[in-house]
C-alpha cells in the first residue's frame, strides 16, 4: 500500500474527512497556507493574491495542497507526527526482530 492510500485509511478509520483533518490541523498544531504548498509556490506568488487566499476559507486551498502532498509523499516526519497526533496516534519506533 502506498503512503497516500495507507494515511487516508487512518484518517477515514477515525470518521473523518479530509478537510476535517485540515481544520485540525490548523487549529491544534497552527498549519497554514504555508504548512500546504511549497516556498517556491509563495516566492512566484504576488502579494495581493496571498491577502485574497486569506479571506477565502482555508480548507478550500488546503485540501488539495494536502492531498497532493500525500501523492508527492513529501509530508515532513514533523508533519506526520502532528497528523498522526490530530488522529489520536502515536508514531513508534520499533526494533525489528531478527531476519
Amino acid at each position: 500500500m502506498n503512503i497516500r492510500n495507507e494515511i487516508k485509511s487512518y484518517i477515514v478509520r477515525e470518521g473523518l474527512t479530509m478537510s476535517e483533518v485540515v481544520e485540525k490541523l490548523v487549529e491544534e498544531h497552527g498549519w497554514n497556507e504555508s504548512c500546504f504548498c511549497s516556498r517556491a509556490h509563495f516566492a512566484s506568488v504576488s502579494n495581493w493574491m496571498l491577502v485574497l487566499a486569506d479571506k477565502s476559507p482555508r480548507s478550500s486551498r488546503s485540501v488539495p495542497n494536502f492531498s497532493g502532498k500525500l501523492q508527492r509523499g513529501s509530508l515532513r516526519y514533523s508533519e506526520a507526527k502532528e497528523l498522526a497526533d490530530v488522529l489520536g496516534y502515536e508514531l513508534v519506533w520499533q526494533k525489528r526482530g531478527k531476519r
